[in-house]
């Protein structure tokens, strides 16, 4: 990847809580347990900006959630949009995927203080396994637009619940007046 990545060492617990350490760019803050590695593709790509929170060691990712958040560059066309409209195009892209098994009714809930709709896809991975993809979409009030996703595995109540307290973490930076990205 192009993006920045910071690499940390193995988690440490105080009193069996995972430590947890913050990573920060222009648009948002979010904390995430020291056995996880970030990568930031913010910057890098024409259609959207990418971010991973992932396990660090390759045999975790069975049993750790995958957070990927991607920035909507496409900001004159989803200004026109409702944010329902943007979840149901994110729906309708995915569905074509053969891997897709189906995805779930869309909710309205609050994430990070701001009005979004959260859906899951249901996935069949290389191994045969069903994965889930919970996404959320939020609109702030500078029409960015973005997708928020935990991954993992169907049936891992720990697994969603882990992946849903790395997201609960997330502060938007303020926004700024409303214009589109270079």
């Amino acid at each position: 990847c192009n993006g920045r990545r910071k690499t940390v060492s193995q988690s440490e617990t105080v009193n069996g809580q995972v430590v947890l350490q913050q990573y920060e760019n222009k648009y948002f803050r979010i904390s995430y347990p020291k056995t996880h590695d970030v990568v930031d593709d913010m910057q890098n790509f024409p259609e959207g900006n990418e971010f991973y929170v992932y396990p660090i060691q390759s045999e975790a990712f069975v049993s750790e959630p995958v957070i990927y958040i991607v920035k909507s560059r496409v900001f004159d066309y989803i200004m026109s949009l409702s944010i329902r409209d943007c979840a149901n195009f994110s729906i309708f892209m995915h569905e074509d995927d053969d891997n897709c098994l189906g995805t779930s009714e869309i909710d309205s809930i609050r994430f990070a203080g701001y009005p979004a709709m959260r859906y899951a896809f249901f996935i069949k991975d290389e191994t045969g396994d069903t994965l889930v993809n919970q996404q959320t979409v939020v609109r702030l009030e500078d029409y960015s637009l973005y997708y928020f996703n935990n991954h993992y595995k169907y049936g891992d109540k720990d697994q969603r619940e882990r992946g849903e307290q790395i997201l609960q973490t997330l502060e938007f930076m303020p926004v700024e007046e409303v214009q589109p990205e270079d």
